[in-house]
């Protein structure tokens, strides 16, 4: 979970989950398991948000150096996710993420939304981090905490979390 920065209005300071908007790129990211269109594309956006946002590269058996010179240069724009995909040899599944449920912003609200959440694990020797930003701050955190602390109105137990 993280907390937006404040220059975003609509959710300023409100916990949040990585995620964010489907770019037309999504549409290139080849993903084993999944047919081109609407679905994988969703699945893509996901795959590339949680590595912008958390650093978390949701590949197949990924060489774990250069993740982070490959964020940097994705998150300063001098590349695209598919582009360091092909550089660096990255393959995808459709079941690396697993579809979580989907919200639809209430007919009162000022600003409506439609939005897929996913989940996925944490591959084995990868550190989520957090680079201010986009986020003020971020920490990771068990799914179902989440909720049950969601529920009870408080903040959920840390698992672990990372600021860099």
């Amino acid at each position: 979970m993280g907390q937006a920065q404040r220059r975003r209005a609509l959710h300023a300071r409100l916990p949040r989950v990585p995620g964010g908007t489907a770019n037309a790129e999504d549409a290139e990211l080849e993903i084993d398991g999944i047919a081109p269109g609407p679905e994988r594309i969703a699945r893509a956006c996901a795959i590339r948000e949680a590595f912008e946002e958390t650093g978390v590269l949701l590949a197949d058996r990924a060489a774990l150096t250069d993740l982070d010179a490959a964020r940097t240069r994705l998150l300063d724009g001098t590349v695209r996710f598919p582009e360091l995909a092909g550089e660096h040899g990255w393959r995808f599944r459709a079941d690396a993420v697993m579809s979580a449920g989907r919200w639809i912003s209430p007919p009162f609200a000022a600003t409506r939304f439609e939005t897929q959440f996913f989940v996925a694990r944490v591959p084995e020797g990868q550190e989520p981090s957090v680079r201010v930003g986009e986020l003020a701050e971020g920490e990771w955190v068990h799914p179902i905490g989440a909720l049950r602390a969601g529920t009870r109105g408080t903040r959920p137990s840390r698992r672990r979390s990372s600021t860099a």
